[in-house]
């Protein structure tokens, strides 16, 4: 009988430790996700069918889900698998198309990060390897040069230092891939920011960003991730036919009213290794200005905001903006109006539309896409 007693200890503490380690485990790993149902209207003058304007209708979705693991102190892993194609680096939309076929999920993170604690000799560093969510100073989320479903490749450090009770400086220093060759040169980004954040009040809050991107080895090369299209880009013979050395520059701030939030932003871009075109013009600069009121924050939440922007042709790399306003790239104009509502917590509907032309020089051809969507998040 003592035997059986000693032995049902032996397996009480042995099994009670295996579960406490398997929640040990658990409690470690948080997963997230979201899902998003859109419908979508284009209408582009330069697509034409004979003399008429062909105008698209078409149906998507977005499903992106994630984790991340806590495996030291300050440190973790993520990863997030997303719809879409997986040689698309500006989209996870995926179109209900082609009689009910499958639809794909391709990897949209995988990376590790090391950030210390308060508690920390080193508080303030950050340090990510991988694929990874952007993290370039957006002036208002602007998406000017940097499409919202961009993922870099690469590493970064950055240092945030606080400067009395309300100024924050924060320094960036990251080089990511952009093409690896195995006959010829790689091509590379160097990316450097610094950004200061002020609390002037309880309700005031100020951003000033000062980036650079250098996009190493690109002239004479062909166009990123898709070499059969330029994106705006200037390109000869295929090939482009300027550097990128984008100097980027963002303010925005936001005051909180009584009755909601309201932003407002600014964001200027110049490629200083643009080439002159044959007709002696420089297509090196963009800008986007923008405001925002109220804020998604919980159930009966909402959210308007309105942005202008011009980007030229050789101001940034055309397949990196943003692919809905005027069809995507560089070399566009136009107008995003967004409006938001929260139904519930993690249910949210709303309606953008964007104005425009694909050719900033253009007045005839205009460019109009409308998005209906419904979004959820687990």
């Amino acid at each position: 009988m003592k035997k059986i007693l000693v032995v049902a200890c032996v397996l009480t503490v042995v099994f009670g430790s295996m579960q406490l380690q398997a929640q040990d485990w658990y409690e470690k790993i948080k997963f997230s996700g979201d899902f998003r149902n859109r419908f979508e209207y284009i209408k582009d003058d330069t697509v034409k069918n004979g003399d008429d304007v062909v105008e698209r209708f078409r149906e998507r979705l977005r499903l992106r889900i994630g984790a991340t693991a806590d495996i030291g102190k300050d440190l973790k892993v993520g990863f997030r698998f997303a719809s879409g194609e997986s040689s698309d680096p500006i989209s996870t939309n995926q179109t209900f198309s082609t009689g009910f076929s499958k639809k794909g999920i391709t990897l949209d993170l995988a990376y590790a990060e090391y950030k210390a604690s308060d508690s920390s000799s080193l508080k303030g560093l950050n340090f990510v390897v991988g694929k990874m969510n952007n993290p370039f100073y957006k002036p208002g989320g602007s998406d000017l040069i940097w499409d919202n479903d961009i993922t870099p490749e690469g590493l970064f450090a950055s240092y945030t230092r606080s400067i009395g009770d309300k100024f924050k400086i924060k320094g960036l220093l990251g080089g990511f891939w952009l093409e690896e060759r195995s006959k010829d040169a790689d091509s590379a980004m160097l990316a450097v920011e610094l950004i200061g954040s002020l609390k002037a009040t309880d309700k005031l809050n100020l951003n000033l960003g000062l980036s650079y991107f250098n996009a190493g080895n690109a002239k004479d090369k062909a166009p990123f991730f898709d070499a059969t299209k330029s994106f705006g880009n200037t390109v000869a013979g295929g090939l482009y036919a300027s550097d990128f050395d984008v100097l980027d520059i963002g303010f925005d701030l936001t005051y909180d009213f009584d009755f909601a939030p309201v932003g407002f932003f600014v964001e200027f871009v110049n490629n200083l290794g643009a080439e002159d075109t044959a007709a002696g013009d420089s297509l090196d600069t963009g800008f986007i200005v923008g405001f925002s009121i109220g804020k998604i924050k919980g159930p009966k939440s909402w959210a308007f905001s309105y942005s202008y922007r011009e980007l030229q042709a050789d101001a940034s790399i055309g397949a990196f903006a943003d692919s809905d306003i005027s069809g995507g790239g560089s070399d566009i104009k136009g107008s995003r109006i967004a409006i938001e509502y929260a139904i519930y917590k993690n249910w949210v509907v709303g309606t953008t539309v964007f104005i425009g032309s694909k050719k900033i020089e253009t007045t005839s051809d205009k460019y109009t896409r409308a998005q209906l969507d419904a979004s959820f998040k687990f």
